[in-house]
């Protein structure tokens, strides 16, 4: 019984040492920025699960969020929360929209997707993307769209806390060596 106790603990200790960098947290990080000439830098940044169960979804379109709480800033001006919608476009139509001011497309030949799988259940690739804001409203001094980017990042996980637990693994062990 202690040998198998002994090798349970050992194993869970050994688990928690080898793999921290590769366990990831439910969500994902997304931070859009653009640089808009007559208004300065705007940057928004929300939090999704990494397989959103969406409001609305169109087979081969798209899929709606809504009510997403975000942290919008605008250069010079403290971050501010707020609440909007967020419209995922299909492979065909890589990007999105926020509400009716901010349009993202991926620009360049080779056009990544930012989810996979189908609207009614997506999951979102990690990734940084670059690409214009597609609102007519929002050009540069030469009429040519913003250039703007999507930053989807896999929040770190505690690492200091599974160390934590693998020290407190192997304490054990060897109380239960001693015993």
């Amino acid at each position: 019984m202690r040998k198998f106790l002994f090798a349970s603990v050992l194993s869970l200790a050994a688990f928690l040492f080898l793999v921290p960098a590769q366990l990831r947290a439910d969500g994902l990080n997304f931070t859009f920025s653009e640089d808009v000439n007559n208004v300065g830098l705007v940057t928004l940044t929300w939090q999704l699960p990494e397989n959103p169960v969406p409001d609305l979804s169109e087979s081969g379109a798209g899929f709606e969020i809504v009510n997403v709480p975000m942290i919008g800033s605008l250069s010079g001006s403290p971050p501010a929360p707020i609440l909007g919608s967020l419209f995922f476009l299909n492979a065909s139509n890589t990007g999105f929209q926020f509400a009716t001011d901010l349009g993202f497309s991926l620009s360049g030949a080779f056009q990544p997707q930012l989810y996979w799988g189908d609207e009614t259940s997506p999951n979102f690739i990690p990734g940084i993307y670059s690409g214009i804001d597609v609102f007519p409203a929002n050009v540069d001094a030469n009429g040519a769209p913003e250039a703007a980017t999507l930053i989807i990042a896999t929040p770190e996980p505690p690492s200091i806390l599974m160390y934590l637990v693998g020290f407190l693994a192997l304490a054990g062990v060897f109380v239960v060596r001693k015993v």
